[in-house]
C-alpha cells in the first residue's frame, strides 16, 4: 500500500506555532531513540504525546478553529450531508471537520476536558 503524507506548505512550516510542534516531535524522537532506551511506560506516554502533536499539526494545517458554542440548527444540514456521504462509504480525509475530529479524539483518549459543560442559570 502506498504511503500518503500530508503536504505542508512553506508558509505553515515557517509558522512559529508549527515550528514548536515540529521541535516537540523531534524531541520525542530523540527520547524514543535514546541509549539506553527509556522505560516502556514512558515510551507509551511518548507515543500518546506524539499522537497529540500529530493532531495539533493536522489541525494547524487545515486551519481548524474551535467552535465557540454547540452546533446550531443551521449547521445540521452539513452534518446530514456528511452522514449521507459516510453511509455511501465516502469518508473525508482532510478539512476542518476532520482536523477537529482528530484533535478531539486525541484529547478524549488522553482524558482531557476539551470544552466547558453547558451551564444553567438556574441555581435551584
Amino acid at each position: 500500500m502506498k504511503k500518503i503524507y500530508l503536504k505542508i506548505s512553506k508558509r505553515n512550516r515557517a509558522d512559529p506555532e508549527f515550528l514548536k510542534l515540529t521541535a516537540l516531535a523531534g524531541r520525542i524522537a530523540q527520547l524514543l531513540g535514546s541509549t539506553p532506551p527509556v522505560k516502556q511506560s514512558l515510551q507509551a506516554c511518548l507515543d500518546d504525546l506524539l499522537g497529540a502533536v500529530y493532531s495539533l499539526m493536522y489541525a494547524k494545517r487545515h486551519k481548524f478553529v474551535s467552535r465557540p458554542q454547540a452546533l446550531a440548527q443551521k449547521d445540521i444540514g452539513n452534518v446530514l450531508i456528511r452522514a449521507r456521504r459516510m453511509a455511501a462509504s465516502k469518508l473525508r480525509t482532510e478539512g476542518k471537520w476532520t482536523a477537529g475530529f482528530l484533535l478531539q479524539q486525541r484529547f478524549v483518549q488522553n482524558g482531557c476536558r476539551i470544552s466547558p459543560l453547558p451551564q444553567s442559570n438556574d441555581r435551584g
